[in-house]
């Protein structure tokens, strides 16, 4: 079993000569690359798709493994003639030539940006050709698919090549030449080989590059003549959400960087060339470029770190038709395809593996990888927070693995590992949902300050407290005593906040909750309380939405009616739904945030998902939380602006008790410990009907009881004495004792009941001799005996218990 390695005591990786496997080297390095031209298939210097097609050799329906290698042997004079053509021409020319033909892709201005950077001969720039050409190339397909094809466009690339869609816009002959060049893994293949990060830096020869940056303008001009409009419209890019940093060193402005990186093993190249790259286009603000360069390095480098630490060096190279790329998908994986555990984790810590996972592939997150290579990201608008944490990983990355076992003594690169250590996940699913709990609670805290009228429309001064009415109240302690279940099973205390006119410090409650870590690393993986859990967090996430609804669509009401007032446009009927409306306002705003409270705190106790035993208990949690999202829905149809119906919406208190029983909190409750016995009552209530026959309904109701006293006697525990009496005795004093003589009785009854339970305790009924004689001694018993139990006696325990001590305001005697 490989041990857990530090980035002190990294793994040593081996150095390969080439990612490509036999057949794919063969095809790109040799097939392709040969002395010969043919300066036919060139007219007037854009690509002749019919006169290639008839060039290429066999049927497109033979073995792909014969067709394809036999299709690059007639190509390769053709490639030798775009890259002669391309090297008379110069780079201006060539730009002036071809871009007018390159709108149909909408990326003129990033494509003439790295075409003439081709003309540099530096092999990072020739990579970054075919990461960025295939990209746009990929997307503007999608685009001109969408002129006839039916919404959505396919999402992968081989799939888009093969529609009949593109072929009747495209000709059969541009097809034909796309599936050679960026089809299947027998074919070249090029935008898959170069993205998941096989080919070494010059290990792609540039004609073939060439010829792939010659076919964006050959098609425009074969659309062109097709008269199709190539000022199309175009898809629009994804917007990547706000991504928080994961240090504030900026490695790629840093003069460290190249003494961080200079002797890595992670690639099995020389990578100076590929930092000073990544660092122009850095300082050109180039980010997406950048980036992809950067998904190139990362992708190759993790592969060998991967497959050196699972003992597969076979899966370093590209794959065969036969077998699948080893990519981020698989690398990232807890398991291998054979079911063992993946190793990668050991090797590079969980922290980075979670950053890697953050960016690379949860479904909230960036997916960066994904959404550039497919063209979906904006390459000018490209956020600069991803490149500089996708660069940070791979600096951190690159100084675990040194040659000869060399250790980075740098500054920068210490602290660069102490931010990842200390990274908190942005987008996994439960992140997610903590943010949006997050910005629920600030939205219905600020819900207060927007009412500037009270219920009877008269102008509310600031500081004046809402007018709530005697309803209101009421639902607040109900809620209360919901709320006080949860805190009281999970130890918070929202309930001591939780009511309309306190909201800010309720949110300051959840905010403090919600900074508590929650373990993400593999939690959805394999399992069937996984599906549960995964069940749940939906269920929670819908539930919160329409909670955040229900506020939002209350807030805009507030303000349009507010504004109609000031300017008297409201209508008699209107300011009467207006009035039903302010006057609903706290219910509105409590009840959502009890049910996203709640949703809070289950977010912390999914680990209690996978120790309940049996899908009984399961199903009555999913049941659970269906209720609530239906109760949350009403309320939001309620609420909308077509509606109005501020009075009809369900009682939030009453469904959730209706469904409590669903609920494992529920089940064995935690103190019902508010300002009203109303919660208590009604989960009593829930098993027992009062006209029942005293003999059944009482001890049903004691039976429901049970739990709720054995969690009275964990709560008192919990508190201690002092707690419990600063809590408490200042509501003692309709008794009509003082605080002081309450006190002492309860200590002394306290002490006294405990002494008596453990002596009864140890009587025994079977004829045996009493052996607490023998411990106590004769004296102590005789004197118990003569004041609590003797007829003639005091009998002070009962006396006391029955009030009848005393007629006086004094308790002593």
């Amino acid at each position: 079993m490989l041990k857990n390695i530090s980035w002190m005591d990294s793994l040593t990786l081996p150095v390969v000569e080439t990612c490509l496997s036999s057949y794919v080297n063969n095809l790109i390095t040799q097939l392709a690359v040969t002395e010969a031209c043919d300066d036919s298939a060139l007219n007037e210097g854009f690509l002749d798709f019919k006169y290639i097609c008839s060039m290429l050799p066999g049927n497109a329906e033979d073995e792909p493994s014969v067709y394809f290698p036999a299709c690059v042997t007639s190509l390769a004079p053709i490639l030798t003639s775009v890259e002669n053509l391309v090297g008379k021409i110069g780079p201006q020319n060539f730009l002036d030539t071809y871009l007018p033909y390159v709108s149909w892709t909408g990326k003129q201005q990033v494509l003439a940006e790295i075409w003439r950077d081709m003309f540099t001969h530096n092999p990072v720039d020739e990579v970054t050709a075919v990461l960025v050409t295939s990209s746009v190339l990929e997307r503007a397909l999608g685009d001109v698919y969408m002129l006839k094809g039916p919404a959505p466009c396919p999402s992968m690339l081989k799939d888009l090549l093969v529609t009949e869609q593109l072929k009747e816009i495209l000709g059969e002959h541009v097809m034909c030449i796309l599936r050679l060049v960026i089809g299947p893994p027998t074919s070249l293949n090029l935008r898959n080989v170069a993205w998941h990060g096989f080919p070494f830096p010059g290990e792609i020869p540039a004609r073939c590059i060439w010829f792939l940056i010659l076919l964006v303008p050959s098609i425009g001009r074969v659309l062109e003549e097709r008269l199709v409009p190539v000022l199309m419209l175009h898809r629009e890019p994804m917007v990547f959400s706000r991504t928080k940093l994961i240090t504030e060193v900026d490695i790629l402005s840093s003069k460290d960087l190249i003494e961080a990186v200079k002797d890595t093993q992670f690639v099995s190249w020389d990578t100076i060339m590929f930092w000073t790259n990544i660092t122009s286009l850095y300082t050109q603000e180039r980010y997406g470029e950048c980036t992809a360069l950067l998904l190139y390095y990362l992708e190759q480098g993790l592969r060998l770190v991967f497959a050196t630490a699972n003992n597969c060096e076979n899966r370093i190279l590209t794959a065969e038709a036969t077998t699948l790329y080893t990519t981020f998908d698989e690398m990232l994986d807890p398991f291998l395809p054979d079911g063992s555990e993946n190793r990668l984790r050991m090797v590079i810590g969980e922290e980075i593996l979670e950053i890697l996972l953050d960016h690379l592939t949860y479904p909230g997150g960036p997916r960066v990888r994904d959404r550039l290579s497919h063209g979906e990201a904006c390459w000018e608008r490209f956020p600069w927070q991803l490149t500089r944490n996708l660069a940070t990983i791979c600096v951190a990355l690159s100084a675990m693995f040194v040659k000869d076992g060399k250790h980075i003594h740098n500054k920068c690169v210490t602290i660069l590992h102490e931010d990842i250590k200390s990274y908190s996940v942005q987008f996994h699913r439960i992140s997610l949902l903590k943010k949006e709990i997050s910005t629920f609670f600030k939205k219905a805290s600020e819900t207060d300050s927007m009412i500037l009228l009270q219920p009877d429309l008269s102008e509310r001064k600031p500081n004046d407290p809402f007018q709530s009415t005697d309803e209101v109240s009421s639902l607040e302690a109900k809620l209360r005593d919901i709320v006080a279940v949860f805190d009281g099973h999970w130890a918070y205390v929202g309930s001591k906040c939780f009511q309309y006119c306190d909201l800010h410090h309720l949110k300051s409650t959840v905010d403090e909750i919600l900074q508590q870590k929650i373990h993400t690393l593999y939690r959805n993986s394999k399992g069937s309380n996984c599906d549960i859990e995964n069940e749940v967090l939906t269920l929670l996430d819908h539930i919160v939405d329409e909670c955040l609804q229900v506020i939002t669509q209350m807030q805009q009401f507030a303000t349009n009616r507010q504004q109609q007032m000031t300017l008297k446009q409201l209508r008699s009927r209107q300011r009467e739904n207006f009035k039903k409306f302010l006057a609903s306002v706290p219910s509105l705003v409590v009840g959502p945030c009890t049910c996203v409270y709640m949703c809070c705190c289950q977010l912390y106790q999914l680990d209690e998902i996978k120790a309940r035993e049996g899908p009984q208990s399961n199903n009555k949690l999913i049941k659970f939380w269906k209720s609530v999202l239906k109760l949350c829905e009403n309320l939001r149809t309620f609420t909308h602006h077509d509606k109005n119906k501020w009075t009809e919406g369900e009682d939030p208190a009453g469904t959730i008790f209706q469904s409590a029983d669903c609920f494992p909190v529920f089940d064995t409750p935690r103190p019902f410990l508010s300002t009203t016995t109303s919660a208590v009552c009604q989960y009593i209530s829930r098993s027992s009907n009062a006209e029942d026959e005293p003999s059944l309904y009482f001890p049903a109701c004691v039976t429901s009881l049970a739990p709720i006293l054995t969690s009275v006697e964990n709560h008192v525990e919990d508190i201690g004495p002092q707690n419990f009496l600063d809590t408490y005795l200042p509501y003692v004093s309709w008794t009509g004792k003082q605080q002081d003589e309450v006190t002492a009785l309860l200590v002394s009854s306290a002490v006294l009941e405990r002494a008596l339970g453990d002596m009864l305790d140890t009587f025994l009924l079977n004829g045996t001799e009493n052996r607490h004689r023998m411990v106590m001694g004769e004296d102590i018993l005789e004197i118990l005996l003569d004041h609590l139990t003797y007829p003639a006696g005091p009998r002070v325990r009962d006396r006391f218990s029955h009030e009848q001590s005393c007629n006086s305001t004094s308790w002593g005697y």
